[in-house]
């Protein structure tokens, strides 16, 4: 974002800057408006913040041991919590959590040949937009998240919402780069 924030200040790109200064006071607010939630979600060391820590260390472990088993191809998209129930299958059902770390979870489900395509997509589509990078600001907060849960990949909710904002970045992209096509091709007769 610091990036994106000189560049836009650079270029004088005054809806960038607008959009970022906008946004940062949104997250300044809901900071004071919620400080009470953020600031015990802080404290690692109450007891529920440390079983979190807990479990999902083990769930790091669990999906590096998945990924080995299998590491070339993976398991398969959704299969992750079926193999783990193979592995463990003194877990109780609502013991096999995926992995809360996208990356990690592609990278069992899909194995080193699915998860290089999955980066090489990403970098591919960050460097065909590289010239306007203001519409890249929506995408990075997804590539972020993606570090510490995996509802992105496996929640209906976030598939959707990660191919939304590609398909924003890009329809927005095609309107900066073509502004003719945005125009009534047919006028309306007199």
């Amino acid at each position: 974002m610091t990036i994106v924030v000189i560049r836009s200040i650079r270029e004088k790109d005054c809806a960038s800057i607008k959009t970022f200064a906008s946004a940062s006071l949104v997250g300044i607010f809901l900071f004071f408006a919620f400080s009470s939630f953020v600031i015990a979600r802080s404290d690692f060391s109450s007891r529920l913040e440390q079983r979190s820590l807990d479990e999902r260390g083990s769930q790091i472990i669990e999906s590096l041991g998945i990924f080995r088993s299998s590491n070339w191809l993976g398991v398969g998209i959704n299969n992750y919590t079926a193999t783990l129930a193979s592995l463990n299958p003194a877990l109780p059902a609502y013991s096999l959590q995926p992995a809360h770390n996208l990356y990690l979870l592609i990278l069992a489900e899909l194995g080193i040949v699915g998860f290089l395509t999955f980066i090489f997509f990403i970098i591919f589509f960050l460097l065909q937009k590289k010239a306007r990078h203001g519409q890249l600001v929506w995408l990075a907060p997804l590539l972020i998240i993606g570090l510490f849960d995996h509802y992105l990949w496996t929640q209906y909710v976030g598939i959707v919402l990660f191919w939304l904002i590609l398909t924003k970045i890009e329809q927005s992209a095609k309107i900066v780069r073509y502004p003719s096509f945005s125009k009534n091709i047919n006028p309306k007769p007199n």
